[in-house]
């Protein structure tokens, strides 16, 4: 989900020397041509081709969006003239679509590394990307959905997406998620939501695309759940879990870049990945009052994935990393 802490984490997974990190490639080479927000799972072999030649087209290409969000990290396969090289490709980029408004592409390729491809948009289609993808591991990031709605009203009010309309009010999206099968098996229709505050239909969405990223991938080995507040309470334990389900070994690099974003000053500035960890998570407890608290918790919690996240919360860290994800 977005507002989830998911541009910390994947600078985290990017601070490792054998990770190829991608930002968002799916945002900048929109998937909307190959599939919808919400797939049927069942339709993944439908899509298997397709996916694969996405990825063999987009995710060895490089823009400033997706390649160029400092820091910059030395790789493995890289030499010192390589990062310096990409450093200076990123800039002259950069200078390049302010003075003509268009994207500037390049390839990028890294010996001995892991695509690590970050995505906001793509969680309603795990269950269809990654029985395409050989070899590949999926992380779902679970935010405290009272976290995840008042970053998301915080952001609109202060003119942070592209969207010119509300994500709240994007009906077309809500329609999409309505007719996921978990909504229409529990009878949720557009007259509900539309009935409700902000606040609310952001638990709604909460809801929905969480339980259908958890119900398509349930049986799926290479999946794991991961929850924001638990990473930010002991960042060191939780990447070193993350990593090894990754198959990546820990590595100084990234366990320095850990301790500069969590023991340095406090940035409150909107994607900035330099905060206080659990001043970061727990935000949300000042900007919402108790009822509005109360509205979004009791919606959550009358379905599964909700279950799941507030009972594992306040049972134990890291519980959802250590069983498999059916029973979690």
């Amino acid at each position: 989900m977005p507002r989830s802490g998911t541009t910390w984490i994947g600078k985290v997974f990017d601070s490792h020397p054998r990770v190829s990190y991608r930002h968002e490639p799916d945002t900048q080479y929109v998937l909307n041509d190959l599939m919808t927000l919400y797939p049927d799972a069942g339709d993944a072999p439908r899509y298997r081709e397709q996916v694969r030649d996405y990825c063999k087209k987009y995710l060895e290409r490089c823009t400033v969006r997706t390649c160029g969000k400092a820091p910059f990290f030395p790789k493995a396969s890289q030499s010192a003239f390589g990062l310096l090289g990409q450093k200076t490709r990123v800039l002259a980029a950069k200078l390049i679509e302010r003075g003509l408004g268009r994207t500037i592409e390049w390839n990028y390729h890294l010996d001995d590394a892991r695509i690590v491809w970050k995505s906001i948009e793509s969680l309603g289609r795990l269950g269809v990307l990654l029985p395409a993808i050989p070899d590949s591991n999926g992380v779902i990031i679970q935010r405290d959905p009272c976290g995840y709605a008042a970053s998301v009203l915080r952001g609109e009010k202060l003119g942070r997406f592209s969207a010119a309309d509300s994500i709240t009010e994007d009906w077309g999206m809500l329609d999409m998620l309505l007719a996921t099968h978990y909504a229409r098996e529990i009878g949720l229709d557009s007259a509900q939501l539309k009935a409700l505050a902000p606040h609310q239909r952001l638990a709604w969405m909460w809801v929905l695309i969480n339980q259908k990223a958890c119900d398509d991938t349930r049986d799926m080995e290479n999946v794991t759940i991961v929850r924001y507040e638990d990473l930010c309470r002991n960042p060191r334990d939780g990447f070193q879990r993350l990593f090894t389900f990754c198959g990546l070994e820990w590595e100084d690099q990234t366990d320095a870049f850990i301790g500069y974003t969590t023991a340095t000053s406090h940035n409150n500035a909107y994607y900035s990945v330099v905060k206080d960890p659990l001043k970061a998570a727990y935000r949300w407890r000042d900007e919402f009052d108790s009822g509005q608290i109360d509205d979004i918790r009791s919606i959550v919690e009358q379905h599964p994935v909700g279950q799941a996240y507030y009972q594992t919360h306040e049972t134990s860290s890291y519980a959802m990393l250590d069983v498999p994800q059916k029973t979690a």
